[in-house]
């Protein structure tokens, strides 16, 4: 259709071609010394289509793990004694350790987000070659 002869090359620019709308495999992508097949390789190879829901839940499960455990702690600290770690205090000293101590669980959940994303990125393992890289297998 015109979605198909106008949108190609915006499509396979990024990530989706055409080409391979109906193929689901893994062959033809470039797989690193590791043995790991990743959402960046498919994407660079341009299968980057959606050939099952399984992600987008895995996806949608993380997120909502992590606004759920961002309330918590939201709610936690303010109606608890946290308060005083979160900055609320008057006193410079302990204002300062509560600033720090807010930028630490932000930098936590941000290097947890940051690790979920790159763990479910990945699609397929070759373990013999995997293990090969580790160097456990001759």
């Amino acid at each position: 259709p015109l979605a198909a002869k106008y949108g190609r090359g915006a499509l396979r620019w990024r990530g989706y071609d055409l080409d391979y709308i109906d193929d689901c495999g893994y062959t033809g992508v470039n797989v690193g010394s590791d043995g790991i097949i990743a959402l960046p390789m498919i994407w660079q190879s341009g299968r980057g289509w959606v050939c099952s829901g399984v992600d987008m839940l895995l996806l949608g499960i993380m997120f909502r793990f992590l606004a759920g455990l961002c309330l918590i702690l939201y709610l936690h600290a303010k109606t608890s004694r946290w308060a005083q770690f979160f900055g609320q205090s008057e006193h410079g000293s302990s204002k300062l350790l509560g600033q720090l101590f807010k930028l630490l669980v932000g930098t936590f959940m941000t290097m947890f987000l940051l690790a979920e994303v790159a763990i479910f990125s990945i699609q397929r393992i070759d373990f013999v070659q995997l293990l090969k890289y580790l160097g456990f297998h001759t």
